[in-house]
């Protein structure tokens, strides 16, 4: 699997390449399993980045996550542990072989969004294999998860959606979905910081950035009473 990439996966040929290999591994079994590509790697799909250097994967359940990570070690990979950045991210489990490394996600990000079944009806299965889905989130999606982290490389990732001519009702309607199903908002104040940086930096203006705003200055009024 060693494709001597420099830590950087630069095709979708060693994307593919990996999950046939996972898929392998559940051949003659019952078990199946979907896995959603949110980062870099899905980016790739867009034809908006050139290369990612790890691959972010979120998966639906605990039995899920249990599955991928046996197969993982089945394959030679070796568990990472998480460093401060990681852990503060909510990283539930980071693996490496060769040049491949997947940062894996249970069923939200950065423990605060998480992935809803609005976001899975968009999501396009880009492979399909005898055990094994693989499927890439709507661009508008990707956007949402990379508005609240604060990794290398995020920002950058950002412009690149906007530039891909993003439907922005479909991120606001997402974003007051997932306040309703869960109930809280406390990660507003980071995605309203994340457009205020676009527009500041980049000159990208949000037409949903006023309400936005609204919203996370009620909830940083929360969080000072």
């Amino acid at each position: 699997m060693t494709y001597n990439l420099g830590h950087k996966i630069t095709e979708l040929k060693h994307i593919y390449d990996l999950f046939e290999m996972i898929n392998s591994k559940l051949v003659g079994t019952s078990s199946k399993l979907n896995i959603y590509l949110i980062g870099g790697g899905a980016l790739m799909f867009y034809n908006a980045k050139a290369s990612t250097k790890d691959l972010d994967i979120i998966v639906t359940s605990n039995s899920d996550l249990e599955l991928i990570e046996n197969i993982l070690f089945r394959l030679g990979f070796k568990e990472k542990i998480l460093t401060i950045e990681y852990k503060n991210f909510e990283l539930d489990k980071m693996f490496e072989l060769d040049d491949y490394r997947l940062d894996i996600f249970n069923q939200k990000v950065c423990g605060k969004l998480g992935i809803s079944e609005r976001m899975i009806s968009r999501a396009k299965i880009e492979l399909s294999l005898s055990n094994l889905k693989l499927c890439i989130l709507s661009k508008e999606d990707i956007f949402v998860f990379k508005s609240i982290t604060e990794r290398e490389g995020d920002i950058e990732d950002s412009v690149k959606i906007i530039e891909q001519n993003i439907d922005w009702k479909i991120i606001k309607e997402e974003l007051l979905y997932q306040i309703e199903k869960s109930g809280t908002n406390n990660w507003i104040t980071l995605f309203n910081q994340r457009l205020e940086k676009l527009d500041e930096e980049f000159g990208l203006k949000s037409p949903i950035a006023r309400e936005i705003k609204k919203l996370a200055e009620k909830e940083y009024e929360k969080l000072k009473k």
